[in-house]
């Protein structure tokens, strides 16, 4: 009985974190495809900075509540490149699906398809969303996860220089 209270106690006060990449260290190339075919590189050779990439799939409820608010931010942060990277290997068509469903016309966010997860895995995506902001240096400024790494997103967009 006591090894279940201890068990209980540990989960209910110990939150298991999915793991993150370090702040600080150099974040993995991101070149990729929208669904339309346009080639993207968000971090690395070619690429501007500063980045927010927020992993999503398009069946994940928070990502669909939240993809207005990430807009926004996109239209708040000019400068940055503000990208979503399809991270549950769907199709083209499912992504622009959720783009006409969630996404204001307006958006200054690109989607991106990440066929074969590579990208996914080099970030070490485990949940959706996972969302990470790289700086103009190309390291990893703040990694989060869920509604409240979301929410802290946009002032590690600005710290990071956007």
């Amino acid at each position: 009985m006591l090894g279940i209270v201890a068990l209980f106690l540990l989960v209910l006060l110990v939150h298991p974190q999915p793991p993150l990449l370090r702040p600080g260290s150099p974040a993995p190339a991101v070149s990729l495809r929208t669904a339309a075919g346009a080639q993207v590189h968000a971090v690395g050779a070619g690429a501007r900075g500063p980045v927010l990439l927020e992993f999503l799939e398009t069946a994940c409820v928070t990502c669909q509540g939240r993809a207005a608010g990430l807009c926004a931010v996109a239209a708040a942060h000019p400068s940055a490149l503000v990208a979503g990277v399809d991270a549950g290997n769907e199709s083209a068509q499912q992504l622009q699906a959720y783009q006409a469903r969630y996404v204001p016309a307006d958006c200054a966010m690109v989607f991106l398809l990440d066929p074969g997860l590579s990208v996914s895995r080099s970030y070490e995506v485990a949940v959706v969303p996972t969302v990470y902001v790289v700086d103009r240096n190309g390291n990893i400024a703040y990694g989060g996860i869920g509604a409240q790494g979301l929410d802290d997103a946009s002032a590690a967009l600005r710290q990071a220089g956007a």
